[in-house]
């Protein structure tokens, strides 16, 4: 009889412990780091996950694929919970894709404040706990769990049973980034991240890799480039492809294996970094080591840097393009070659100038823009990569502009030329956006961070760089005499430039390729190029004088056509025509003789994602299903809706990829496809079709 009066009075100070609730793969439990809870004192509580091997769960961004585990709180009146604070994650490769999660063990905290009176002699917290866990397969998870906790006045004391595990999740939180400076700033589709740390702060490391906190910010597989100078990290990050909205900060985890600190601890800290000259910049920028950016240093940094642009894989063919017109241009007179300098010039600082006041208007919205920024824009690129692919061919001689202007007289020629001219000043300015070279990185931060007036005279100067070598060329006749002269070689030349020129396409074409549909798209504008090449071929040929004027109104439809036909194709992302799944839709199809391919998947499961690039949208695989008459339902799972849940549930299965072929005629069986999809299986399924 005593140890049960013994045991009623300890039993309101003993922490209630629920079972652990298990979901097919991964076991959920709620933990407390105290043994009680004292009013009005905060106390944190964990979700602690436990998967099992080769199974893993997603953090709050979950990178290429997946979805973060969610957590809805059933609290005493009076409590409230704050948010989840998620321990650093890990890259869980699934090629082509990279996910950002957890494996083994992973303990979500969170902190709970309860009010400042409480009556009760214990209370029950509850959590609903939602997650995605997967393997070859995605499988959504969920439970119910509960623990009950005594109230006691006294100050609580730890819980040993879970000293471990909050020590470990304490540990796997990532450090503040306290004396830190972080800036960010667009280049093309790269975000370039600008980190100095104090002296307290271990640097040099090479593994270090940027988890940015929300999705739709960086592209997590592509590859992050990291150097150092002195004790400031340059990390150089790919944009999202789907990034559509102005950034304005980027924020995440910095993640070193090495460790941040010289001890080799800490792993993991945490950066908000925002546009150069925002709150999280450095106070003191620099151009260059040892060197503070002032408004004279700027100048002379600007004028450089545009000068030094010329040399850029970008901007040179252009330039060495206008270096050979520039002889023809020095043997007619000196004041031809002056005017073309002039000319080009403007070219050169008028676009400068848009830029610098389209920046400075994004600016004052507070978006994250940087030189390039036009460049994210995939019409823009798609019609630079365009450009320089004709520049190329008619810098082979595949056909030609204007022979009807150059033999209609002198005067107009000049006004073409002029043209030209200024045509190749803005050319230079768009062209020479992505390669900004040494110098120009840390000088656009800095003026597109002061007023507008001493901006727009910072770009003035980089614009004045930029056109100095031709000017000076044009406007000295010393050095327009010492020019070689005019002959063959300048054909030659053109003609060899014109290689260059292939390689500016081709590397737009990449950008394009990143920003427009990944690797189904290097396909696309690869067939596109053809499609110019052939237009380009068919204006050259048949348009020149010697034909009649029918066929030259033929050849310039059949060119106009042909270059529609490859905007069209570039710009269409895929050609496999797909329609909603229900069965409905199937019985409608079968009972019609209609073969069926039914793609259960979501957006959240990796290797759906995988199939899909690799497999459903293969061009090639797209005709075939086209040319047997395939219908293609795609069953979307990923708001796990019932219908889908119980079409899936028909065929004994409760996750996705999962994929199922119907032949030809009603009564034909339902054949289930493997799990990882290729081409050759799409393609044995096709031929064996009546």
């Amino acid at each position: 009889m005593k140890r049960l009066l013994l045991f009623l009075l300890i039993l309101p100070f003993i922490p209630l412990h629920a079972a652990p609730v298990r979901d097919r793969y991964v076991e959920a439990e709620l933990i407390a780091q105290n043994t009680s809870i004292q009013p009005g004192e905060p106390f944190w509580v964990g979700v602690k996950l436990t998967m099992d091997d080769r199974w893993h769960t997603y953090w709050q961004n979950p990178g290429d694929s997946g979805l973060g585990t969610t957590i809805n709180w059933t609290l005493p009146a009076g409590f409230s919970a704050g948010p989840i604070v998620w321990p650093y994650p890990h890259r869980i490769p699934i090629p082509p894709l990279v996910n950002y999660g957890y494996e083994d063990e992973v303990v979500l905290l969170t902190q709970i404040t309860p009010p400042a009176h409480l009556t009760e002699e214990n209370v029950s917290l509850g959590a609903r706990v939602d997650w995605l866990m997967c393997e070859e397969q995605c499988i959504p998870g969920k439970a119910t769990i509960t623990l009950s906790l005594p109230i006691n006045q006294s100050t609580p004391e730890l819980n040993p049973d879970n000293k471990i595990a909050f020590k470990s999740a304490f540990e796997m939180l990532p450090a503040a980034s306290d004396g830190w400076s972080a800036s960010a700033q667009l280049a093309g589709n790269q975000i370039e991240l600008e980190v100095t740390l104090p002296e307290d702060w271990a640097t040099g490391q090479t593994d270090v890799y940027f988890f940015a906190s929300n999705s739709g910010v960086t592209e997590p597989s592509a590859t992050q480039s990291v150097t150092w100078k002195g004790r400031t990290l340059h990390l150089t990050v790919a944009r999202a492809e789907i990034a559509s909205e102005p950034i304005n900060s980027v924020s995440g985890i910095l993640y070193s294996e090495s460790g941040w600190q010289k001890d080799g601890k800490i792993p993991a800290v945490e950066i908000d970094a925002r546009p150069a000259g925002g709150t999280a910049a450095s106070s003191t920028p620099t151009g260059a080591p040892g060197i503070r950016m002032t408004v004279p240093v700027a100048l002379v940094f600007a004028f450089l840097g545009g000068l030094i642009l010329n040399l850029m894989p970008c901007v040179f063919p252009v330039l060495s393009l206008k270096v050979v017109h520039l002889v023809e241009q020095s043997r007619e007179t000196e004041t031809s070659a002056i005017k073309h300098a002039l000319v080009f010039s403007s070219g050169v600082l008028l676009s400068m100038w848009a830029l610098a006041i389209i920046l400075l208007v994004l600016r004052s919205s507070g978006s994250l823009l940087g030189w390039a920024f036009q460049l994210s824009n995939p019409a823009f690129v798609l019609a630079l990569t365009f450009l320089f692919l004709l520049i190329a061919l008619n810098m082979f001689g595949v056909f030609e502009v204007g022979i009807g202007l150059a033999r209609a007289g002198g005067n107009a020629q000049d006004q073409k030329g002029l043209a030209g001219s200024f045509f190749s000043g803005l050319l230079t300015t768009i062209a020479g956006a992505p390669c900004a070279g040494p110098l120009l990185g840390p000088v656009i931060g800095y003026a597109l961070a002061q007023p507008a007036n001493l901006a727009l005279l910072a770009f003035t100067a980089m614009g004045i760089g930029t056109a100095a070598p031709y000017a000076i060329l044009s406007t000295n006749p010393r050095l327009l005499k010492a020019l070689p002269k005019s002959g063959k070689w300048m054909e030659t030349m053109k003609q060899f430039m014109a290689f260059p020129m292939l390689a500016t396409a081709g590397w737009f074409a990449s950008i394009y390729a990143k920003l427009h549909g990944g690797n189904d798209a290097v396909f696309r504008i690869m067939i596109a190029f053809v499609l110019i090449a052939a237009a380009a071929w068919v204006f050259g040929k048949w348009t020149a004088l010697n034909r009649t004027n029918g066929v030259r109104w033929i050849a310039r439809i059949a060119a106009i056509a042909l270059f529609t036909l490859a905007m069209q194709f570039a710009l269409n992302k895929s050609s496999l025509v797909v329609e909603k799944w229900s069965e409905a839709k199937v019985a409608t199809l079968r009972a019609a003789g209609k073969p069926v391919l039914v793609d259960f998947t979501a957006e959240w499961c990796a290797i759906c994602q995988v199939n899909k690039r690799v497999t459903l949208q293969n061009p090639e695989v797209a005709a075939r299903l086209k040319e047997k008459g395939v219908t293609v339902l795609v069953a979307d799972w990923t708001d796990q809706n019932d219908e889908v849940s119980k079409g899936l549930a028909e065929f004994g299965r409760a996750a996705v990829p999962f994929y199922v072929f119907y032949g030809r005629g009603q009564n034909a069986e339902a054949q289930i496809l493997p799990e990882l999809l290729t081409p050759g299986i799409i393609f044995e399924k096709l031929d064996a079709l009546p």
